[in-house]
């Protein structure tokens, strides 16, 4: 059986990757090696960066936690995924050059309402459990 959380896994690292590049030759073109050094373009790469670390661990663990236990479709599995992706993604671009809120706002809506999704469900499965 295929797992969803592969394809997620491997997408939220590849994002990663180029969040970490892109930090790493902002912070290189302002010489700045810890922190963000008082400059506004390295404090953004900076905050992309950690917003991604902060969030992706957890959904990591709910999503997979959820798939496993093989109580919920796998096309609403999937929709959740691609929306967390999305969201991860268009945080990311919001950071870029001038920064554009909407993008952000919605961005971490696709980010956290998803979330929340698998900790309901997740709520779902202990209490089913306990029957």
């Amino acid at each position: 059986d295929k797992m969803i959380t592969n394809l997620l896994v491997a997408s939220m690292f590849l994002l990663f990757f180029r969040i970490s590049i892109e930090t790493i030759k902002v912070r290189k073109k302002y010489q700045v090696s810890l922190g963000h050094g008082d400059n506004k373009y390295v404090a953004k790469a900076v905050s992309a960066h950690s917003n991604f670390v902060s969030y992706v661990p957890f959904m990591l663990i709910m999503f997979y936690l959820v798939e496993v236990s093989g109580e919920f479709p796998k096309v609403l599995l999937g929709g959740v995924a691609l929306a967390f992706f999305v969201g991860r993604l268009l945080h990311f671009i919001a950071f870029r050059n001038k920064m554009n809120f909407k993008l952000r706002t919605l961005g971490m809506h696709l980010t956290v309402w998803p979330m929340v999704f698998l900790a309901a469900c997740h709520l779902y499965l202990f209490f089913n459990s306990l029957v």
